[in-house]
């Protein structure tokens, strides 16, 4: 980690991020991001999947976070593709269900936009 104090979670996990790499900048050539914008800042939350240590503590600070802003029922979702594995770690971790929903249904087998069980009147942790 830095030498710099770390005061709350959000700083803990901006360090991690930056730490390990996943924050990347760049003025001159501009990251196209999934909205089609530009921005000179592109962070690649996939490349945190390969760092253990790091990623258990972010885990950690996202559980605490949704079990403080969450009081009742909570399904985890995660989004295809990158979305699939912190749903399913943070899923594990609080014991709560999860499902994941993709881009747009497949074109064989039942069809599913999201894959996994639900059920109505359920707050969705989606990430």
């Amino acid at each position: 980690m830095s030498k710099i104090k770390i005061k709350n979670s959000n700083q803990k996990i901006a360090d991690i991020l930056l730490k390990i790499g996943c924050v990347n900048i760049n003025f001159k050539k501009k990251f196209t991001l999934t909205s089609g914008k530009k921005s000179p800042v592109y962070v690649d939350c996939r490349k945190l999947i390969s760092f253990p240590k790091e990623r258990e503590i972010v885990i950690n600070e996202m559980a605490k976070l949704i079990k403080s802003k969450y009081k009742n029922k909570v399904l985890v979702a995660g989004g295809e593709t990158a979305g699939i594995p912190y749903s399913s770690f943070i899923s594990h971790k609080l014991k709560y269900p999860m499902v994941y929903i993709r881009k747009q249904p497949k074109g064989f087998g039942k069809g599913k936009l999201i894959e996994g069980e639900f059920k109505k009147k359920i707050y969705f942790y989606f990430n």
